[in-house]
Formats: C-alpha cells, structure tokens, sequence
C-alpha cells in the first residue's frame, strides 16, 4: 500500500511505506521523541532504521507509525524500556491486521485526549 503525499505544486508523490527516506533529525521533529531516545530504542533492538553506507540511521514511514506507538505505550501506558522490548518481541508474532488495529486504537485514544486538551 502506497501512501500519498501532497506537493505544493499539487503533484502526487508516491511513497513506498516501507523505504527509509527520514533522517533522525526528521522523525525527532515529526513526533516530538528526542534523538537520544531514538538512539536508545536503536540500540536496545526497539526500533532498528536501516543505515546508510557512512551508517546514519534513516527511517521509514512505518518506522515513524511505529515510534508513535512506542510513545503512546511509554507516555500513556507508563511501559518502561524492558517492557517496550517485549512488547516488541511478541508484537513479531501477531498478524499485520491485528498490529495496524492495535496502532489505530492507540491513535484514536491519542486524538481523544488531544481533543478533551484542546477544549
């Protein structure tokens, strides 16, 4: 499945969700987790980007989908590192469906409490 991006141009740009195109200053900006955490979660085998030829670390877009969820279960759910892990390792064994609908969920809770901030 192919996500879409808009250009300013009004130009569709087809993004594979799997290729890594985002370097860590990127995805710290886009979801508010700090490099050092990133790098952390890279050495502790939580979220592994593939590397470059010079090794930095670039992620993709399921990579970023993923990090949002490992926040939502360390902010919201108080799951510490150890936890992350596992959670991770059993995650390896679940059907993709069921991943996306555990991801999902944890992104509707976030907007709902965005949204009860927010008012």
């Amino acid at each position: 499945m192919l996500r879409e991006l808009y250009l300013l141009e009004f130009k569709v740009l087809k993004i594979d969700p799997d290729e890594a195109v985002y370097v860590i200053s990127v995805v710290s900006k886009l979801t508010g987790v700090p490099p050092k955490t990133l790098r952390l979660y890279d050495e502790k085998g939580i979220l592994s980007p593939k590397r470059t030829p010079k090794n930095q670390r670039l992620y993709s877009q399921r990579d970023v989908e993923k990090l949002r969820y490992l926040v939502y279960l360390s902010n919201l759910k108080h799951v510490n590192i150890a936890g992350l892990q596992e959670i991770i390792r059993i995650l390896e064994y679940v059907p993709p469906e069921i991943r996306e609908e555990l991801m999902q969920e944890a992104e509707t809770e976030i907007e709902n409490i965005d949204n009860e901030h927010n008012q």
